[in-house]
């Protein structure tokens, strides 16, 4: 709960300076909770120079519990790409 209140805080007053580092949201996209991701991940940009979005294509709210190999491919992926880039 409360990195989901600090998130709101962020929202509401942006920090100054933003982080340098990609940020890649992961979601599936049979989760209930978090439907509106096309358009709100982009909400990430508020602390984050660059987003990126990888969505799973099932495994509902806890896919990295559901899709624990899926998940970890999409975070080696980010990472790598952060390397090279």
């Amino acid at each position: 709960m409360s990195a989901n209140r600090y998130f709101a805080e962020v929202l509401e007053s942006p920090p100054v300076m933003k982080l340098s580092a990609p940020v890649t949201v992961i979601v599936a996209a049979d989760d209930p909770i978090t439907w509106a991701f096309p358009g709100r991940h982009r909400d990430w940009e508020f602390l984050a120079e660059h987003v990126d979005l990888h969505e799973l294509p099932d495994g509902g709210h806890y896919f990295v519990r559901t899709r624990s190999t899926q998940a970890a491919e999409a975070v080696l992926r980010a990472a790598e790409l952060f390397v090279y880039s």
